[in-house]
């Protein structure tokens, strides 16, 4: 794992704790090293049996320049979900 991987890694698994303690939503973070690098799952109103996910984000290790960008676009993607659904439960209350 590179070091940018695993502050990546650390920043998106902080921002998943923030968001289990901080909000009344479901989410799973999976890390691997081999194959897909981080998978990480949100159901916005908590887990629902048989109910779909609000936000899937699959982020790729780095192997190469498409899969680079796929892991930055991946991560930034995430990044702002899971900041988002923690800015919305502070503005509201809700946890």
């Amino acid at each position: 794992m590179k070091a940018a991987e695993r502050k990546m890694a650390e920043e998106l698994m902080a921002l998943t704790l923030e968001a289990i303690e901080k909000t009344g939503s479901y989410v799973s973070f999976q890390i691997s090293d081999y194959g897909p690098f981080i998978h990480i799952c949100a159901m916005e109103n908590g887990f629902q049996e048989n109910g779909n996910f609000d936000g899937w984000f699959t982020i790729p290790y780095s192997v190469d320049k498409i899969t680079q960008e796929m892991q930055e676009e991946a991560y930034a993607q995430a990044k702002s979900y899971l900041e988002n659904l923690i800015q919305k439960a502070e503005i509201t209350g809700a946890a």
